[in-house]
């Protein structure tokens, strides 16, 4: 079992094409989550990164780098869904 996501794991890293329409549910969505939390993981560490960095400017040059980080990830997750939107990948209620 543990080996089986362990292949699973490195699979969804790999730069393979699946058919997820040919896939089980459980596997499609774990072969799609796991590149985008990774990818959430990359930006909260940048975050932490650019704040540590930024810290010896001043409590402002703080408040600036978190105001721009939070426009900037809420403003990715708006877009994404926008387009969604427009390529009628889902249905809008």
């Amino acid at each position: 079992m543990f080996q089986k996501i362990i292949q699973l794991l490195i699979s969804s890293f790999k730069n393979e094409q699946h058919d997820f329409t040919t896939l089980s549910i459980h596997r499609s969505i774990f072969l799609l989550a796991i590149p985008m939390m990774f990818e959430m993981l990359m930006e909260s560490l940048f975050s932490i990164v650019d704040t540590y960095f930024v810290s010896g400017l001043g409590r402002d040059a703080i408040a600036t780098v978190g105001l721009t980080e939070s426009m900037l990830k809420y403003g990715s997750y708006g877009n994404c869904s926008t387009a969604c939107r427009r390529k009628k990948l889902y249905r809008c209620s």
